[in-house]
């Protein structure tokens, strides 16, 4: 019951991790949903999906997001 704040991406991954709540996402659609209309290059290493996830742990608990490692994230269904 308590309002937790939201950075504006941090709100936007845990959207799409809720609107496809008990399905994989991977960080390919994650970085799409921060990143809408770019691509980035094939080569591109980037921890700034990790990053928010760890955020989004801390601020909500680390058993809602599930690490799926190799394959992306999963809100899982109770």
């Amino acid at each position: 019951g308590n309002r937790v704040v939201l950075t504006a991406q941090e709100f936007a991954v845990l959207e799409c991790l809720a609107r496809h709540r008990g399905r994989l996402v991977t960080r390919a659609m994650l970085e799409t949903v921060l990143h809408p209309g770019e691509s980035p290059p094939a080569d591109a290493v980037s921890n700034v999906i990790d990053v928010i996830v760890l955020r989004l742990r801390k601020k909500l608990g680390d058993e809602l997001i599930t690490t799926r490692r190799g394959q992306g994230f999963i809100i899982d269904v109770d």
